[in-house]
């Protein structure tokens, strides 16, 4: 009996003399055949009824003799029915070389029930293994998508092919050089994901081939956090700055920022979409502003500029503003996807109602303007010098509000025309609490001197 082989028997010992009697087991005796040969890894599955899979677990064996001894396969307590157990033999490269269906055993209660299977060289299509390993200080998963089969965090892969110190569940079966295998990195949530081994260079997910010795490594990192719980969220610091965020739902986010910088939180990682394939042969603009409705995304920034894709996945193309002067866009809003606002320098104004272009507003104002929300007919924009502007479903011209401040505005946003904020330099914060009348200027805090 080898080493391995001698673990495996002393493994079903322990679970022999230990095991609580309520507790269910089958003890599987391994016989290799002649004809199987080259088997570095076995994988042992249960089948309840022929329908629920009771999971799997993966035996390395470093030389595979005639007997193997025992593997002891521990089954779900209060489990009943008819088990058929499947043996399957891998060789170094992870394909299939052999493999063998029990006989069905019939699981009457809590016990010890015993089964000899001989391995057989197989006679279905060859498949091979596809196998995800962890690297990094950081902790994550993987998932298969086209199974859903997740990886758990402690896949580790060792320095010698066969060494793979983790579950069944973090190698999948696919038809041998089948094209596309389709895996997702998800991070935990003090973790980012910090890229894949070769061939991977998407940074979300990866596709390979089931070819033979098919191995990817999955790098987590951990995240720098404080002590309050705020973490640095994108993976590492790019030496530009981000100046708009838009969160339509807790896994569809997007970030803009310097030289073009769009980034999209999916729920699991961040990532980074490249707009030269909209602006070729460009100098990058700095991206100030960004808005989504559903799979509809806007950005926009210096110069004007105006990018918008289809899906969150798709690629963002630039559309005309309609504003012949060249004014920086600061901030854009919309209620749904054919009305949206875009505010910027100059007191530029912007309005898109589902055609061609946007439209050009007259805001009766050569201000600045940073920030731009709305409900329903009534929108808001702020800029410098305290402007407060308001359009009511007509017009803006006639309803320049008095902000009772000559601070630069930031920001504006609101729950419902009663309850709008906006925020701005030296810590100024203004509130409206009254529908349609002024925002009243709110006390400061004692620390709040900076610009909001």
């Amino acid at each position: 009996m080898n080493a391995m082989a001698r673990f495996l028997a002393i493994g079903y010992l322990l679970c022999f003399l230990s095991c609580e009697p309520n507790e269910t087991f089958i003890v599987v005796e391994v016989v290799q055949n002649p004809d199987a040969v080259g088997v570095t890894k076995l994988r042992v599955s249960a089948r309840l009824n022929s329908q629920a899979d009771m999971g799997s677990r993966d035996f390395i064996v470093q030389e595979f003799t005639q007997y193997l001894d025992r593997i002891s396969l521990e089954l779900p307590k209060g489990t009943m029915g008819q088990i058929q157990v499947t043996l399957k033999g891998f060789d170094k490269t992870g394909c299939l070389v052999s493999s063998r269906v029990s006989d069905v055993i019939e699981i009457t209660g809590p016990g010890r029930y015993d089964l000899t299977i001989s391995l057989a060289k197989a006679v279905e299509a060859q498949t091979c293994l596809v196998t995800v390993c962890m690297a990094g200080n950081g902790s994550g998963s993987i998932i298969f998508e086209d199974s859903g089969i997740r990886c758990p965090a402690q896949c580790v892969c060792g320095t010698n092919p066969t060494e793979i110190n983790c579950s069944g569940l973090c190698s999948h079966e696919y038809p041998k050089s089948m094209l596309k295998v389709t895996l997702r990195a998800v991070p935990n949530v003090k973790s980012y994901f910090a890229g894949w081994s070769d061939p991977c260079p998407d940074p979300v997910t990866c596709n390979v081939s089931a070819n033979p010795g098919s191995k990817i490594t999955a790098a987590f990192a951990q995240k720098v956090c404080d002590d309050s719980g705020w973490c640095w969220e994108y993976p590492l610091p790019l030496l530009t700055s981000n100046y708009g965020v838009f969160a339509l739902t807790n896994n569809n986010v997007w970030v803009v920022g310097l030289r073009g910088t769009i980034l999209h939180w999916d729920g699991f990682v961040w990532s980074d979409r490249n707009i030269n394939t909209a602006m070729p042969g460009q100098n990058l603009p700095d991206l100030r502003g960004v808005w989504s409705y559903g799979q509809d995304v806007w950005a926009v920034g210096a110069a004007g500029k105006i990018l918008r894709a289809l899906d969150v996945m798709g690629v963002f193309k630039e559309y005309p503003s309609g504003d012949n002067t060249g004014s920086a866009l600061n901030a854009i809003w919309g209620s749904d996807p054919n009305h949206i606002w875009a505010v910027g320098d100059a007191g530029t104004i912007l309005y898109w109602n589902g055609g061609p272009n946007w439209i050009p507003q007259d805001s009766n104002t050569r201000k600045n303007l940073s920030g731009v929300w709305g409900s329903n007919n009534n929108v808001w924009a702020v800029g410098d010098m305290g402007t407060i502007l308001r359009w009511d479903g007509n017009d803006w011209k006639t309803l320049v509000q008095t902000s009772n401040t000559i601070e630069n505005l930031s920001g504006v946003w609101g729950s419902d025309p009663n309850n709008i904020w906006a925020v701005g330099n030296m810590g100024t914060i203004l509130n409206s609490n009254v529908y349609a009348k002024e925002l009243d200027l709110m006390p400061a805090l004692p620390s709040a001197s900076a610009d909001i």
